[in-house]
C-alpha cells in the first residue's frame, strides 16, 4: 500500500496505525492489571493506582545511506522481496547516541566503518511504532561484507544505475532520491 500512497496520506495512516497498536497493547495497567482509562484531555491512558499515564510508545532507530561518491550501498534485508535493496537500518539502544547506534549498525551489518555523519530528515514508522532518524555518511573502508543474519545481500550501486529501491514516500526512498538530486 506504501507506493500507492501520497506522503500525507501515508502520514494519517502511519499515525491510526500506531495509535491502535498502542490502545491494543496496553489495555491493561502494567502495575496492577485494572483496565486503563482512555484520557481525552491528556491524550494518554491512565489508571489511578499509580496516579500517572501512559503515552505511546516510540522506539527511535536510525537510517542512512552510506555514499562514497556516485556510488551508495544499498542492501536487501532477509524479509526484502526478491531484488529490493534499500538503506541501512537499526534500532538505537539504550544509552545510545543516534550517530553511534549509525556506527554500530553499519559495522555489525555490512562491516563497513564510515565517518562524516550528516543528518536529512526523519520519519514515522509504523511497523509497529518508530521514529526512524535518516542520515548520509561516507564509506571509511571497502567493501561490504553482509551478516548473513539480517542482511543477505549488500553492494555498491552507481547511482546511475539502481536496482529496486523503496518507494519516495519512504525515508530510504527520500534518501536515495535526495542525494541522487545533489549529485
Amino acid at each position: 500500500m506504501l507506493p500507492q500512497l501520497s506522503s500525507d496520506e501515508f502520514q494519517l495512516v502511519s499515525r491510526a496505525k500506531q495509535l491502535l497498536h498502542w490502545l491494543v497493547s496496553n489495555r491493561y495497567c502494567s502495575y496492577c492489571g485494572n483496565k486503563n482509562i482512555f484520557e481525552s484531555k491528556e491524550e494518554a491512558l491512565y489508571c489511578s493506582c499509580i496516579n500517572t499515564y501512559t503515552y505511546p510508545t516510540i522506539s527511535p532507530c536510525i537510517i542512512t545511506l552510506v555514499t562514497n561518491g556516485n556510488k551508495i550501498l544499498l542492501a536487501r534485508n532477509k524479509l526484502f522481496p526478491e531484488g529490493m535493496f534499500s538503506a541501512l537500518a537499526g534500532f538505537i539502544e539504550a544509552g545510545e547516541t543516534a550517530e553511534e547506534a549509525l556506527v554500530r549498525e553499519v559495522k555489525e551489518e555490512v562491516n563497513i566503518e564510515v565517518s562524516n555523519i550528516r543528518y536529512f530528515a526523519s520519519q514515522s514508522w509504523p511497523f509497529p511504532s518508530q521514529l526512524m532518524l535518516g542520515y548520509y555518511c561516507e564509506c571509511l573502508t571497502g567493501n561490504p561484507v553482509p551478516d548473513g543474519i539480517e542482511i543477505e545481500e549488500a553492494a555498491w550501486f552507481d547511482i546511475n544505475n539502481l536496482p529496486n529501491i523503496p518507494p519516495p514516500t519512504s525515508i530510504a526512498g527520500k534518501l536515495i532520491n535526495s542525494y541522487i538530486e545533489g549529485r
